[in-house]
C-alpha cells in the first residue's frame, strides 16, 4: 500500500514508498553511511593536527618549558665553546711549531758560527800574538755562554752511556774494564741540542764487541 503527504513548503505530494520494517539493503547502506560518516570525522587535518600540539605546549608548566629551553641553550653553548677550544689548540700548536722550526734554523746557523770560530783557533799559526788569541778565545766564550742561555748547548759523549737518541756511532772499539760496553769512549764531531731536540747527532766512538 503506498501512503502520500503533503510538503508545506512545495504542497505538492511525496511519494514515501511502501511503510514496512527496514530490509537487509536498508540496513547495509545505513551502516555504510556511518562508517563513511565515522571515517571522515576520524581523519585530522595538519591545521588541526598543529592546533593539538600548540595547545598540548600550553598545558605545559612554564617553568618546566623554560628549563628545557635553558638546557638546550646550554648544550649549543658548551658545543660551540668546545669547537673554538679545539680550533684555538690547532693554531697555538702550529704556532708554536712552525716558531720552533724557524728558532732551530737560527740556531743550526749560530751552531756553525761557533764551530768555525774553534776551527779558525785551533788553526792559528803559533806565531800569532796571544792578544788575538786572547781575543777569539773570549769572543767564543761569550757566544756559547749566550748560545746556552737560549737552550742551545753541547751534547756530552765521552765517558756517557750510548744514546741513539742523541749520538751517531762512526766506530767502536773493544770494551774494557774502565770502558764497559755503551760507554763512548771518543768524539769526532761535536752534537747539539736546543732545548730537548737534538739539532746535530754527536758521532762518536763506543765501546762494544759489535763492529760499527
Amino acid at each position: 500500500m503506498t501512503f502520500f503527504h503533503y510538503s508545506r513548503k512545495n504542497s505538492r505530494a511525496v511519494d514515501e514508498g511502501p511503510v514496512g520494517p527496514p530490509t537487509m539493503g536498508d540496513s547495509e547502506d545505513k551502516v555504510g553511511e556511518e562508517e563513511e560518516e565515522t571515517g571522515v570525522l576520524g581523519d585530522e587535518s595538519p591545521a588541526e593536527e598543529e592546533e593539538d600540539i600548540l595547545i598540548e605546549e600550553e598545558q605545559k608548566d612554564p617553568l618546566e618549558v623554560a628549563l628545557q629551553r635553558a638546557e638546550a641553550a646550554e648544550k649549543e653553548v658548551a658545543y660551540r665553546d668546545a669547537t673554538i677550544a679545539t680550533l684555538r689548540r690547532n693554531a697555538a700548536s702550529e704556532r708554536s711549531e712552525a716558531m720552533t722550526s724557524g728558532a732551530m734554523r737560527v740556531a743550526r746557523r749560530f751552531v756553525g758560527t761557533v764551530e768555525n770560530l774553534e776551527r779558525a783557533l785551533a788553526s792559528l799559526p803559533e806565531d800569532t800574538s796571544e792578544n788575538v788569541r786572547l781575543g777569539i778565545e773570549r769572543v767564543l766564550e761569550k757566544f756559547l755562554q749566550d748560545l746556552e742561555i737560549e737552550g742551545i748547548k753541547r751534547i756530552t759523549t765521552t765517558g756517557n752511556t750510548f744514546d741513539p737518541m742523541k749520538h751517531e756511532a762512526v766506530m767502536t772499539v773493544p770494551p774494557t774494564d774502565e770502558a764497559p760496553a755503551g760507554t763512548i769512549v771518543g768524539e769526532t764531531e761535536a752534537g747539539w741540542m736546543y732545548g730537548d731536540k737534538v739539532l746535530r747527532a754527536a758521532r762518536v766512538a763506543v765501546a762494544s764487541d759489535i763492529a760499527a
